[in-house]
């Protein structure tokens, strides 16, 4: 893949090859300069340079067409790593009442101005979409690729494929300090104590989204029990 610096590399040398023809353009004599019978004489014993002349017309053509290909690559691949740090779509930063009530009904919760519409609206939107080990997207997701997947569409920011790896990005927060967007952390087989397994992100009121091998993306809370007995930890995502 052609970076930046290689496609300044092919502009000098094109550069180079060009300024070479120019220069054995203007290195063949003229009728001006020299009597016609001269510039006979000068073409019969060198009849190299013709074809010299052709040969650097063709090296400089070659690379100018290598150096178009260049800069096409080159702002391709930036314009890729842009889109895939930023978010996909451009939010409204106002909501009707409406829009509220539907959110609220969605994922059960009290939503109201102050809350974190845009995660609840990403959110809302990946409800039903089924189970897939190592399935990244809504045909099919587990419980990591919907975290990054929620991070990186709302916020901005790649994590990890693997939940014990997003703890590893994560601050610990208390309960009293969780708030929307932080990760919610267990344990499948109850041990508390260990590295989490497994993760969701909180929403507000105790309540936050996961995904389910069962039933897929799924509004769940800290009041059930199998959740509460599963608990780890709640996370914050270091800057």
């Amino acid at each position: 893949m052609y970076t930046k610096t290689t496609v300044f590399m092919l502009m000098g040398a094109s550069m180079f090859l060009a300024s070479c023809s120019s220069n054995s353009e203007k290195s063949t004599v003229t009728p001006t300069e020299i009597s016609v019978s001269e510039l006979d004489k000068y073409e019969t014993t060198d009849p190299g340079i013709p074809e010299k002349q052709n040969e650097v017309r063709k090296k400089a053509e070659t690379t100018l067409e290598e150096l178009e290909e260049a800069i096409e690559t080159a702002e391709a691949t930036e314009k890729a790593e842009m889109e895939a740090v930023e978010p996909q779509e451009a939010r409204p930063t106002s909501y009707s009442s409406s829009e509220f009530e539907e959110l609220s009904e969605k994922l059960k919760i009290e939503v109201n101005g102050s809350d974190d519409i845009a995660l609840f609206q990403e959110a809302a939107s990946w409800l039903g979409t089924p189970y897939l080990y190592a399935g990244t997207d809504k045909n099919g997701v587990d419980c990591s690729a919907f975290i990054d997947a929620i991070y990186l569409n709302v916020y901005g920011k790649k994590l990890h494929r693997r939940a014990n790896e997003i703890y590893g990005q994560c601050d610990r927060v208390g309960a009293e300090e969780a708030k929307a967007g932080d990760i919610i952390f267990f344990h499948s087989e109850g041990k508390i104590d260990e590295t989490p397994n497994y993760a969701g992100i909180y929403l507000k009121d105790n309540t936050f989204i996961i995904t389910t091998t069962k039933r897929g993306v799924m509004i769940e809370t800290l009041a059930n029990r199998y959740y509460k007995n599963n608990f780890v930890c709640f996370g914050r995502v270091r800057d």
